[in-house]
C-alpha cells in the first residue's frame, strides 16, 4: 500500500531571500525523514507565506531487513553448552530467546549471531514525530520567537498541515497541533478552508487567488511583463534579478501600470531606475533605448482597482524621486 505525503508550513511573509533555502530545507528535510521508506517523486511549492512538499506513492512502512549482529566470543556466551550471563544478556538486549543465537565464524574466531529483523514503522507515524525537528531546522539566516512556545523561526507561524494517504496526522510541530486546513489569499472570501490531497490543496488554493507553483508564478509574471511591453510599445520590462524577487513577494501577480512626472527624467537614468527597483520593486520602462516615465509594478492585490492603484503607486514613488533630486542637486554643488 502506498498514499500520497503532504506538509504544509504556513506562515506570516517570508522575505524574499529566505524562501528558495527554506524551501530546499523542507525538501532535504523531508527525504531524511522518510529515510528508506520506498516512495515516488517529489514536488515542492512555495509562496511567501506557506512552503510545502507533496511526495508520491510513499510506502505505508519502513521496509523489513533481517540483519545479523555479532555479539561476544562463543567461549564467553556458552561453558559446556550452557548459556552463560553474557549470552543471556546480548539475546534479552537483542529481543530474541537464547536458542535462537547461532554460532559463526568472526575474524578472530568463533562468537555469537543473532539474526534480527528492523523495520517495519509506520510511516505517518514517523512523520509525526519527526516533523517537529524539520520545522525547526529549516535553514534562515535570522529568526525570532514570539509567544511563549520558545519556537523560533523566521517569522511567526500559524499552521502546520500533514496528509498522509488522505489522513491528517496527529501530534504537534512547532507547538502547533498539526492539521488538515490552510488559508489562501488574505483578500478571498471563505479564505479558509480543509483538504484531503495536494490535489485539493492547489484547486482550492487557486480558487482563492494564490498559485503555489514556483515555475508557474513566474511564468505568469513574465507574461504580465511581456502585456505591458506590448500596451506601452516598449522594450522587453524582464529583469531577472527583480522578476526572481518579485516572484516571492506575490502570491497572485496582477498587472499595474503607472506613470511619474516626466520632469523627472532630467535625472540620471541609474538613479531613477534603482530608485524604482530598490525601493518599489517597480520594473522601469524603456523605449528606443531610453528610459520612459511609465513603470510596471507586479501586484499581490487580485481585487486592486486598476484605475486607482496606478496612482497609488505613483504617489508612494513621487517622493522618494523627488528626494533623489534634492540630494543630486546638493552633490552636483560640491
Amino acid at each position: 500500500m502506498t498514499g500520497e505525503l503532504f506538509i504544509e508550513i504556513r506562515c506570516e511573509e517570508l522575505p524574499a531571500s529566505m524562501v528558495r533555502p527554506a524551501l530546499k530545507g523542507l525538501e532535504d528535510g523531508v527525504l531524511a525523514l522518510l529515510g528508506d521508506i520506498e516512495r515516488g517523486a517529489l514536488r515542492s511549492y512555495a509562496t511567501p507565506r506557506r512552503l510545502a512538499v507533496v511526495v508520491a506513492e510513499v510506502a505505508a512502512q519502513r521496509p523489513l531487513v533481517e540483519k545479523l549482529v555479532t555479539g561476544p566470543s562463543a567461549d564467553r556466551a556458552f561453558v559446556d553448552g550452557v548459556p552463560t550471563k553474557a549470552a543471556i544478556g546480548f539475546a534479552r538486549g537483542k529481543r530474541i530467546d537464547v536458542a535462537d543465537l547461532e554460532i559463526i565464524d568472526g575474524p578472530r574466531g568463533p562468537v555469537v549471531g543473532a539474526r534480527i529483523t528492523e523495520g517495519g514503522e509506520q510511516t505517518a507515524q514517523i512523520v509525526a514525530d519527526g516533523l517537529d525537528g524539520v520545522v525547526r531546522g529549516l535553514p534562515f539566516g535570522k529568526t525570532m520567537q514570539w509567544g511563549n512556545g520558545g519556537v523560533r523561526f523566521a517569522r511567526p507561524l500559524h499552521s502546520i498541515a500533514a496528509i498522509f494517504a488522505g489522513q491528517s496526522l496527529e501530534g504537534t510541530a512547532a507547538g502547533l497541533a498539526i492539521g488538515n486546513s490552510t488559508q489562501g489569499h488574505r483578500l478571498a472570501q471563505d479564505t479558509g478552508f480543509n483538504f484531503g490531497s495536494s490535489t485539493e490543496w492547489l484547486a482550492s488554493l487557486r480558487q482563492r487567488f494564490v498559485e503555489p507553483d514556483l515555475k508557474l508564478r513566474e511564468e505568469q509574471i513574465a507574461n504580465l511583463l511581456i502585456e505591458a511591453a506590448k500596451k506601452l510599445g516598449s522594450e522587453p520590462i524582464i529583469n531577472d534579478d527583480l522578476l526572481e524577487e518579485v516572484l516571492h513577494l506575490v502570491e497572485c501577480p496582477t498587472l499595474v501600470v503607472g506613470a511619474f512626472d516626466e520632469e523627472l527624467l532630467e535625472l540620471p537614468p541609474r538613479l531613477l531606475v534603482e530608485t524604482m527597483k530598490v525601493h518599489q520593486r517597480n520594473f522601469p520602462v524603456y523605449r528606443d533605448g531610453r528610459l520612459t516615465n511609465h513603470f510596471v509594478v507586479i501586484s499581490n492585490n487580485p481585487l486592486a482597482d486598476h484605475e486607482t492603484e496606478p496612482e497609488g503607486n505613483a504617489r508612494e514613488l513621487r517622493p522618494r524621486f523627488y528626494d533623489a533630486r534634492f540630494f543630486f542637486a546638493e552633490d552636483r554643488k560640491k
